[in-house]
């Protein structure tokens, strides 16, 4: 629950209802959320979350787990470093778009929104990846792809 607090919390986005509802100490495998990761939501946007049934013998299989928000077996994050792009200018403040894809599914993912000062770069984000799968990064600054980057960690 702490891991999926601070990352709805790093995404401007707020712990909406919890399931199941008589459930003590929220601990254990978030199989579900809503909205769904990826969608493009207003900041502070309450993000319902459901947990595995402890008793549940299929819990634990990965199914239906969202890597935007919760920590199945599979994937982990990784740190990368977000910089400008050298040919290029800029004002005082960069706007910056991160998102990803998994694998060959094409859809980008939204990772991470931020206005930044020219003294904040090199930029650190953690990226969700699961070993053994290729996970694209694109870098969208000030409205405009500026460099994509192709991340694969072996299992």
């Amino acid at each position: 629950m702490d891991e999926a607090r601070n990352i709805l919390l790093e995404h401007n986005l707020s712990i909406g209802k919890i399931y199941p509802e008589d459930r003590e100490g929220y601990k254990g495998r978030i199989i579900n959320q809503e909205p769904k990761a990826g969608t493009v939501v207003k900041e502070l946007t309450a993000v319902n979350l459901y947990f595995a049934d402890e008793q549940s013998p299929s819990a634990g299989d990965g199914s239906g787990i969202d890597s935007g928000i919760s920590d199945s077996a599979d994937s982990t994050r990784i740190t990368k470093q977000i910089y400008l792009p050298p040919d290029r200018e800029f004002g005082d403040t960069v706007e910056v778009e991160i998102y990803y894809t998994t694998g060959d599914s094409g859809e980008e993912i939204f990772l991470k929104r931020a206005t930044l000062n020219m003294s904040e770069f090199p930029y650190t984000v953690l990226v969700p990846v699961t070993p053994g799968v290729k996970t694209t990064l694109f870098v969208y600054m000030d409205g405009e792809l500026q460099y994509r980057e192709e991340i694969l960690i072996q299992q």
